[in-house]
């Protein structure tokens, strides 16, 4: 069989105050590649020792597994940076078994790679988090890891997350630059907008009032069902303004 058809596995495990709970699973489940999430201000990072520890580490027991760095805001808790960074290398390793290690990190990494799981998990690409259960825990000073050896892993279950189409991302993200721009985002502005992005599709001969009606039934009505935006005034006079959970879903689906 073609090399290329066999499915590679890829762990993402994010980088704390520990070292075993990411190496060992990587012998454990044979991975072939792990993708380690680090703080993207390595001057401020207290756990640089240990993604130099865990590169080591890796190398010493001849896994092998390659190790690519990817930064994301962890410093600054910032939920968004960290899923957009997930979503990134889910996408770029589509196909492939990918498994999300949620006992490491941070509390904001264990959180967003649940919700990872949830939300990009298709058929082609299997997401499954699992957890480390350690031999021992410790007192993390002096570069004493916070917890030693690898007594389990425990495979945790990942329900179905529905996230909005294509479409309504790329309708929101105009938008948002629209409002970006200053402008006051009226309906017909949008069927302008939509047509010259190739979202709104209708025919020459297609009457004004039934373009409000594609717009309000195919975008309007589905980014207020998403909580994406608030409207202000009525019909044809209605004004549009993406929120605060709109521009939450365009850091990392934007």
């Amino acid at each position: 069989m073609d090399e290329m058809l066999i499915p590679k596995r890829i762990h993402i495990a994010p980088v704390g105050f520990d070292q075993d709970r990411v190496v060992l699973p990587l012998k454990k489940m044979s991975a072939e590649k792990v993708y380690l999430i680090i703080e993207q201000k390595s001057e401020k990072d207290k756990g640089r020792f240990y993604v130099e520890s865990i590169q080591k580490a890796i190398k010493k027991m001849k896994l092998n597994c390659d190790v690519e760095l990817r930064p994301s805001d962890v410093i600054g808790r910032d939920l968004f940076s960290v899923l957009k960074t997930y979503r990134q290398i889910i996408e770029k390793e589509s196909g492939n078994k990918i498994y999300v290690n949620v006992s490491t990190g941070t509390k904001i990494h264990s959180i967003a790679g649940m919700m990872a799981c949830m939300i990009f998990s298709s058929e082609k690409t299997k997401l499954t988090p699992y957890y480390v259960v350690p031999d021992d825990y410790n007192e993390p000073e002096d570069h004493n890891p916070f917890a030693s050896g690898c007594k389990d892993i425990f495979p945790l279950p990942s329900y179905k997350i529905a996230k909005p189409e294509d479409k309504i991302v790329k309708s929101l993200k105009i938008i948002d630059q629209l409002s970006t721009e200053g402008k006051n985002i009226s309906k017909s502005l949008l069927i302008d907008e939509f047509s010259k992005a190739g979202l709104l599709q209708v025919k020459a001969d297609t009457t004004i009032n039934a373009k409000y009606r594609s717009l309000e039934r195919n975008f309007i009505e589905p980014l207020i069902e998403w909580n994406f935006i608030k409207t202000k005034g009525k019909r044809q006079h209605l004004e549009i303004e993406i929120n605060s959970e709109g521009k939450n879903i365009l850091k990392f689906l934007g």
